[in-house]
């Protein structure tokens, strides 16, 4: 059994296998059923999946035991049950859709996995991307949910908050439970951070959190699952290195293979501008676009440096 328009991304041993970047480019094909994702949107997951009018943004909305599934020789049966319900971006019913598309997340592998008819891929990277992507996958999610405009729904649904404040109401309101002396510190502390240590901060004071908090959430974020992923004749290997190198042509043509192996269409406009704005930069900027947050880019970017 296969689910002929899906692309699995899949997850190998305990390491993940999901990049934010891969994500990205794959919306570049025409025939994936999510629209060209904008460079300056590559830290949001691409949707492709709707469910009873709504995104479907994780596995869970598709079944509370998904994981579980995948441990078993008919995962890709009781999948198609359970995307029997859902729709594409044009409304029209996924399995039957004329575009290709993937899941909002990576899934573990099972005995399902040689089934080599079925379209699927993993992906390595190094370790400041694979750290990014290891705690936004498998950590909490308030680790890499970042106090911005952006989550502000978020982040009042979470403290339960007014839902007609705005972004700058709701800082004042979290700075004054944190800080009532000095809410303009509390505030300069909190913004552009992960909700994580805003929770620490509001439940366990401001002083804890400067002066033990931040050290305990850094090391714990650094602290990860990896082993060494290699190649497999059951699925693709995506090598990140490959396309972010310092040659352009090369890099066009990994992206190329890619695309070939996944039986998906390149688009070589659009990839030429990925490689202007994005590999043809400083890591630290990639780093920035990928977690959209000053302060996890300069703790992936320098923190993980003082770890060499």
């Amino acid at each position: 059994m296969t689910i002929n328009n899906l692309i699995l991304n899949i997850n190998v041993g305990d390491t993940i296998g999901q990049s934010s970047i891969v994500d990205h480019l794959i919306t570049y094909s025409t025939e994936t059923g999510c629209l060209p994702q904008q460079l300056q949107e590559i830290h949001n997951k691409p949707i492709y999946i709707w469910k009873n009018k709504e995104e479907v943004t994780g596995l869970l909305n598709l079944d509370p035991e998904f994981k579980s599934l995948t441990k078993g020789n008919n995962f890709i049966d009781i999948l198609k049950d359970r995307l029997s319900d859902c729709s594409d971006i044009e409304r029209n019913p996924i399995l039957k859709s004329n575009f290709t598309f993937m899941l909002p997340s990576s899934v573990f592998t099972g005995p399902w996995t040689n089934n080599k008819a079925q379209r699927k891929f993993t992906v390595k990277q190094s370790m400041p991307y694979y750290i990014w992507e290891f705690n936004k996958r498998s950590k909490n999610s308030n680790y890499t949910t970042i106090l911005n405009e952006e989550n502000t729904r978020k982040v009042k649904r979470l403290f339960d908050l007014d839902s007609n404040l705005t972004f700058l109401e709701t800082l004042n309101v979290i700075a004054n439970k944190i800080n009532s002396q000095d809410p303009g510190s509390a505030i300069d502390f909190i913004k552009d951070k992960p909700i994580a240590l805003v929770e620490m901060a509001v439940n366990k004071g401001f002083a804890y959190t400067i002066e033990q908090g931040i050290k305990e959430f850094e090391k714990d974020f650094f602290d990860i699952e990896f082993n060494e992923i290699f190649a497999n004749d059951d699925h693709l290997l995506v090598n990140i290195d490959n396309l972010l190198i310092n040659n352009k042509s090369a890099s066009v043509e990994y992206y190329k293979y890619i695309c070939e192996q996944l039986s998906i269409t390149s688009n070589l406009d659009l990839y030429d501008q990925f490689y202007d704005y994005f590999i043809d930069t400083d890591e630290r900027t990639r780093l920035n676009m990928i977690t959209n947050s000053d302060y996890i880019t300069d703790l992936l970017h320098n923190g993980f440096k003082d770890r060499d």
